[in-house]
């Protein structure tokens, strides 16, 4: 068997493997498209040739800016296969974190996916020496734009002369180079480039293979980014480890299941709570007996459910009622019609990126029946755990993979060692050494492992957002910047597990006072004030301004105007998280009727 020590050896392995199998299927004019394991293959030596070409050295870093597409999967496969490193970005990266990653890394190319994009980098000129764009468009506006299908053309004569140089670039990469370096909220609150070798993406996708079955015949499908580990080990370099099959469609949506005979789905927790919510809303519309039938069944199938996995006898009476719950279940047309919509093709789904609710998972495994596998994992350790589909325990995020070990520490954080961790901080070593202790990894969650080593997430020790979408946002990056605003004296921000940011912000009223806008919003007293329709406005105008040049996720959807004083009432703004918790527990309800309204 030939060396798989780096991404590009699998990758040429699994072509010679599979030759004219379909890795890749995707949706053009309404109709799919196959991609065979050796047209990939020539897409990306001709992609690569063409890297080389453009000045790209080995160890250079080239940023990725795009959606899932067939074209990512070349990119990426093309700048490893010469040594380079990608930087990946989220489609929604705003302007101001690509300028901060370009300088950083020093990267002279950027590979982005459409017109959109491109506006957002064309914001200053001369910020990149080459623009390559995956979508053909008029790109008369600069000379330094190349579109990807010029690439490939470029890559393919230059095949024929000097495929050599090609070779002799994989065959200098070691299993210890950097692969990728994603940038995220780090480990110690700070926005970071978090450096992934070969050796963590390659040894984490063949443990995580050992835990989850996923076999050539697999076709899978994604709702989550290739930007970001979950989506790229779980959707894509798993999938290239096993042979299977990856999917794109036009736009991800769970009725797309069917339509491509999916076999196992990728989502972040956004995309099971959204269908959850979605089935529970068409659900009160139904007639009162009918509504209420239903509601009562799917509640005592899913306690009986619980007791069966406790392996514990569940009481006589619940016995009776799970018999007829399952028999209202399974006659009911709308239960008929979701199961008909996910496919009769689909085994199971896998959740990662943030916690999921128990209700859900409850939901899926008894009334759906296509169970979730809920893992754990983080950017500096990519996968740490999942749920086996053989042995899960719901509402935990299941056992650590092979290879990788997992122990709490003193004051219950998680601390995690193996080859999937993290080399470290990009051109950040005193942050590195900060997380990193005799090779454990600080993960800044707190957690316990029960009895039959199944771990279990209970909070966090680092002052984060994980959103839903499982995305890393940094609050306090946020509130410092409102806080420069003259008008605010003070601000929380929220989200942690939820679809976007709300904040609760005090005014500065003293600042009120002093200006003329005491007449113009008819000042009368602090309360009067922060509940006056023109005046929440005119903090939105403010808020939206201050914010406009951060990502769409980093926007604050809403907010409410408070008469308080954080720094009196809750101790200083130093406090971080420990602050954050305890406003949150004062303003719990009214933080939470701002996602009520959406």
């Amino acid at each position: 068997m030939n060396k798989e020590n780096t991404i590009p050896e699998l990758f040429q392995n699994r072509v010679k493997n599979y030759g004219d199998k379909v890795v890749m299927r995707f949706k053009k004019q309404n109709s799919y498209k196959n991609i065979t394991w050796r047209e990939l293959d020539q897409m990306v030596k001709h992609f690569s040739l063409c890297l080389i070409s453009l000045g790209v050295k080995m160890g250079e870093c080239v940023v990725l800016l795009s959606e899932n597409r067939p074209e990512w999967v070349c990119c990426d496969l093309a700048i490893l296969s010469i040594g380079s490193i990608n930087v990946t970005l989220l489609p929604s990266c705003g302007w101001g974190n690509i300028k901060y990653i370009k300088e950083e890394c020093k990267a002279k190319i950027i590979i982005i996916s459409n017109d959109k994009q491109l506006h957002k980098i064309l914001i200053e000129k001369n910020t990149f020496e080459k623009i390559i764009i995956l979508d053909i468009i008029d790109n008369n506006r600069c000379n330094n734009i190349i579109s990807f299908k010029e690439c490939l053309s470029i890559g393919e004569n230059l095949a024929k002369v000097n495929i050599d140089s090609l070779l002799t670039r994989m065959a200098d990469i070691d299993t210890e180079d950097t692969a990728s370096i994603i940038y995220n909220i780090n480990s110690t609150g700070k926005f970071s480039g978090i450096m992934l070798t070969h050796r963590n993406f390659l040894s984490n996708s063949k443990s995580f293979a050992k835990s989850i079955p996923v076999t050539e015949d697999d076709i899978s499908f994604h709702f989550c980014s290739f930007s970001y580990v979950f989506g790229r080990i779980c959707g894509y370099y798993l999938i290239l480890q096993q042979g299977g099959m990856i999917t794109f469609t036009d736009f991800p949506r769970l009725d797309k299941l069917s339509e491509i005979n999916a076999t196992i789905a990728f989502a972040n927790p956004r995309v099971y709570q959204g269908m959850y919510k979605m089935i529970l809303n068409k659900l009160q519309k139904f007639p009162y007996v009918k509504r209420k039938l239903l509601l009562w069944a799917i509640n005592k199938k899913e306690r009986y459910d619980n007791f069966r996995l406790l392996k514990k006898i569940p009481p006589l009476m619940l016995f009776i009622y799970f018999i007829i719950a399952k028999i209202l279940i399974s006659s009911s047309k709308y239960i008929k019609q979701i199961k008909k919509i996910l496919g009769t093709s689909l085994r199971f789904f896998v959740s990662g990126g943030a916690p999921l609710s128990r209700k859900v998972l409850d939901f899926f495994y008894s009334i759906i029946e296509k169970p979730i596998l809920e893992g754990y994992g983080l950017t500096e350790a990519l996968i740490v755990s999942v749920n086996k589909l053989e042995h899960f325990k719901l509402g935990t995020v299941g056992e650590p993979l092979s290879e990788i070990e997992v122990k709490i520490a003193e004051d219950n954080e998680i601390l995690v060692r193996g080859p999937n961790v993290t080399k470290g901080y990009y051109n950040c070593p005193d942050e590195t050494r900060k997380i990193i202790n005799n090779r454990w990894l600080s993960t800044k969650d707190i957690g316990y492992l029960d009895s039959d080593n199944f771990l279990t997430i209970t909070g966090l020790k680092k002052d984060i957002i994980i959103n839903s979408a499982g995305i890393n946002i940094s609050p306090t990056m946020i509130e410092e910047l409102l806080e420069e605003d003259e008008y605010i004296k003070d601000t929380i921000v929220y989200g942690d597990g939820k679809e976007y940011l709300t904040a609760l912000i005090v005014p500065n009223f003293r600042y009120f006072r002093d200006n003329s806008l005491i007449d113009k919003f008819l000042y009368q007293n602090n309360t009067v004030i922060v509940n006056n329709p023109k005046v929440k406005e005119f903090f939105y105008q403010r808020i939206k301004k201050r914010l406009s040049h951060l990502s769409m996720y980093e926007q604050i959807k809403d907010f409410i105007l408070i008469n308080d004083d954080f720094d009196i009432n809750f101790g200083s703004k130093n406090t971080g998280i420990n602050k954050r918790l305890t406003i949150y527990k004062k303003y719990k309800n009214l933080i939470e009727t701002m996602y009520k309204k959406v």
